[in-house]
């Protein structure tokens, strides 16, 4: 997966690089974006990416992370609890006819589901890496001159 960035800041081989926000992003934190910057009152993210080419801050480059990477993030999000919740019901619903039981080991899923989701982003690192510079007119750049990210971290 392959998105358009603006370099902010460099810092020896790795640099942070601000990035529009997309679909997944919703309202709130990019399941994507580093953990250490609250961006969910911007329409923008920053990512700490490996800046093998020496790219400066103000530079329009091109950053990637592993599509496998990035599926299994969306996979976590967005799948696994409901796998998760829809086992764990049938599996009640086969052991037991009591609803009562089916009910709790759905919410006790969901709980559960969302208790991984938590260790899982403090534990996930995400390989950002800085690919190539774009283009010098890149009329698809989402940025302007208007619009910062002010919580960079020291």
């Amino acid at each position: 997966m392959k998105k358009i960035g603006q370099v902010l800041k460099s810092e020896e081989k790795y640099s942070w690089v601000k990035m529009e926000k997309g679909t997944s992003c919703g309202e709130e934190k990019c399941p994507l974006s580093s953990p250490l910057i609250d961006d969910s009152k911007s329409d923008f993210y920053v990512v700490k990416a490996y800046n093998d080419l020496g790219a400066l801050p103000g530079d329009k480059v091109l950053v990637e992370i592993n599509d496998h990477i990035a599926l299994g993030v969306a996979f976590l999000i967005y799948i696994f609890p409901i796998l998760l919740t829809l086992s764990v019901y049938f599996l009640l619903r086969y052991l037991t006819p009591l609803p009562l039981y089916h009910y709790s080991g759905v919410a006790a899923s969901i709980i559960f589901s969302f208790f991984i989701l938590k260790k899982g982003d403090q534990k996930l690192q995400l390989n950002y890496r800085i690919t190539d510079f774009a283009d010098s007119i890149c009329e698809r750049c989402p940025f302007s001159s208007g619009t910062t990210v002010s919580s960079l971290p020291e």
